[in-house]
């Protein structure tokens, strides 16, 4: 009895893979188009290329508003850490964002520093800060996942710390380069002027 040829089934099944990925994939394309911050925004580069700094932006908007309801009720009380936005960290996230614990370290730094700036009645300085920094990413095309990695790194340690933010060793060039652009996005957000945050921190990168 001759054997059975089982390579139209092979297609069969690998075309019907394929009909399957397909769809999923334009519904990512469709999702990415619609979605402010990687397609409209100024910025967009930036949160294209940063889980972190897409999650600050979304948490930024939403400590915000929450601090501005607040203060027209004259709350002053909110613990942060209790609100379900802040302990959820994934308003709004799609898995094309990329890492989505970065997505929600980034939320939840954005959440806190949003609600302080509102409650403070400063303007909207992350909105200032995304933008001088997506300068820096045009044409960029290295790691997605480095300079995501080095961004969160560099926001924390300028944040906290300003003073202490060490240079960057040891390191690839694209993690070095998101840690600098971290450190100045932090400098920028709680204040500082754009030309003298990139000024000061340009050690930081590997060009």
């Amino acid at each position: 009895m001759p054997r059975r040829n089982h390579i139209p089934q092979a297609l069969l099944f690998a075309i019907m893979i394929l009909g399957a990925l397909a769809p999923a994939q334009e519904i990512s394309k469709q999702l990415a188009s619609n979605e402010r911050h990687t397609s409209s925004d100024p910025a967009s580069v930036l949160f294209q290329r940063s889980a972190f700094a897409h999650g600050f932006i979304h948490g930024y908007e939403q400590g915000f508003h929450i601090a501005d309801l607040d203060y027209h009720v004259a709350r002053m009380d909110r613990r942060l850490e209790e609100t379900h936005a802040y302990r959820d960290a994934s308003s709004g996230y799609h898995t094309y964002f990329g890492d989505k614990k970065s997505f929600q370290q980034g939320y939840r730094e954005g959440f806190r520093q949003g609600y302080d700036d509102s409650i403070h009645s400063r303007r909207f300085r992350a909105e200032v800060a995304a933008s001088a920094v997506a300068e820096n990413l045009k044409g960029y095309a290295g790691s997605s996942k480095e300079l995501d990695a080095g961004f969160a790194a560099g926001y924390l340690a300028e944040h906290s710390n300003p003073k202490n933010a060490p240079a960057c060793q040891s390191k690839s060039a694209d993690y070095c380069n998101g840690f600098a652009l971290g450190a100045e996005f932090a400098a920028i957000s709680s204040g500082a002027s754009p030309v003298i945050a990139k000024s000061s921190l340009d050690a930081l990168a590997i060009k």
